[in-house]
């Protein structure tokens, strides 16, 4: 078949077919520029949709994060306001008195320490006694808690070999971060059980279990909070918060009770042991505690300007529930400290007391609350240093050498002004003791 250049047609071919051609071909090369330019536009807008779904991701992680380090570092709620009064009042030794709070997910521990430091009030309110209880850890502590998990991670695929040692790095590691689940902080007592009692104060038909409370502590604000509800009216208080420490690690001058070297112990009725203790001359100084092993038996005594006033407890006496005692023991306290424990005899329903070897005394209070939950309330005393007060001793020791010969004793009928234990009710709790010691 011959062509049109062989026919020799071609310089025949009319110019506007040429030009058809040429156009025809600008035309396609202008449309797959444009199909190009779509496809290119199309993938940047696919691009710029993945980076802005990225962008909210993270905007939305950041907005989880900030959440998260908003959330109080405490959220407690008790319907009855009474379960923390009376575990907080008998903490009180003073007018403004400053009390140490710890903050864990167990709950919340109360220390409060004297002036002199010889004695020291503890109480603990479990997490499992409110009705609702949230401790949050702050931002740092969870990232600290991730990194410690991969550290266990990392330290499992070691070789067998190195086994024991990673179990002990792990053992201490998780006993830091313990410690570090626990925040410090310091408020005023005596404000926060006014803050506690605020409807009490204001009408005589108060019931305290009506009392609906709420504890709040935000983080990073220096404020404790609190939230009141009676009968619909509904208050807040505010408490300052004197230092904040989220790693608190106890310190060692702190008050210990050696439980390994205890040598007497007993256990008896509160009531029985306050109308016991109302006989005792509270104007003295020191009174002396002694503990018998044979006859088994708690005896206090106190020596002042109208002579010596003493209290025997046998252990068959009908408020001895029980009695320990495995020596002879005999110990000087100061008054004031032991007046302390006498005032919180009122919230509690047994007293637990025991003496170690170094004549340190353990006076734990159980606390009745309502709906049967049982508390405790625990006082460690310091004795009195030796040489301070020899005309005492002197007389304590001449007492525990005589003591089975001295079977009569008389009570003196004269009533000290100062005694801090007198009230209206003072006569009757006089006829109960006599009446027990009679029994």
């Amino acid at each position: 078949m011959e062509t049109l250049s062989q026919q020799g047609l071609t310089e025949e071919i009319p110019i506007e077919i040429l030009e058809k051609e040429e156009v025809r071909t600008l035309i396609q090369s202008q449309q797959s520029q444009e199909l190009e330019k779509e496809l290119e536009q199309e993938q940047n807008n696919r691009q710029e949709y993945e980076q802005y779904e990225n962008d909210e991701d993270e905007e939305e992680d950041e907005e989880d994060e900030y959440e998260l380090e908003l959330k109080p570092v405490l959220e407690a709620r008790v319907t009855d306001v009474s379960l923390l009064e009376n575990n907080l009042a008998p903490l009180c030794l003073k007018k403004d008195q400053m009390t140490k709070v710890l903050i864990s997910s167990n709950g919340l521990y109360f220390n409060v320490e004297g002036d002199s430091k010889n004695i020291q009030t503890t109480t603990f309110i479990d997490a499992s006694l409110f009705e609702r209880y949230e401790y949050n850890l702050t931002q740092e502590q969870n990232e600290n808690e991730i990194e410690i998990e991969e550290y266990k991670e990392k330290e499992k695929e070691k070789e067998k070999e190195q086994e024991q040692e990673v179990e002990t790095e792990l053992e201490e590691q998780t006993n830091k971060e313990d410690v570090e689940r626990v925040t410090m902080l310091r408020i005023n007592l005596s404000v926060l059980l006014d803050c506690l009692g605020i409807f009490k104060a204001k009408k005589k038909n108060y019931h305290l279990n009506e009392t609906v409370a709420q504890l709040i502590y935000p983080n990073q604000t220096g404020a404790f909070e609190i939230d009141l509800e009676d009968g619909g009216v509904v208050t807040w208080c505010s408490l300052a918060v004197n230092s904040i420490d989220d790693n608190y690690v106890q310190p060692q001058d702190e008050m210990k009770f050696d439980a390994s070297s205890v040598t007497n112990t007993i256990v008896m009725d509160s009531m029985g042991l306050k109308v016991a203790l109302g006989e005792l001359d509270w104007a003295c100084r020191t009174i002396g505690v002694f503990m018998f092993q044979q006859p088994s038996m708690l005896s206090m005594q106190t020596i002042g300007q109208n002579g010596i006033c003493r209290i025997d407890c046998p252990s068959d006496s009908e408020a001895v529930e029980r009695l320990d005692s495995s020596q002879d023991q005999s110990c000087s306290y100061l008054s004031s400290l032991l007046r302390s424990c006498v005032k919180a005899l009122q919230y509690s329903t047994k007293v637990s007391i025991r003496m170690n070897m170094e004549g340190m005394l353990s006076v734990q209070l159980m606390i009745k609350n309502r709906q049967n939950i049982q508390t405790f309330v625990e006082f460690l005393i310091n004795p009195e240093e030796e040489g301070e007060d020899e005309e005492d001793d002197e007389e304590e020791e001449n007492y525990v050498k005589n003591r089975q010969e001295d079977e009569q004793f008389i009570i003196g009928e004269e009533i000290n002004e100062k005694n801090p234990l007198q009230d209206e009710e003072h006569e009757e709790l006089r006829l109960e003791s006599h009446k027990l010691n009679q029994n």
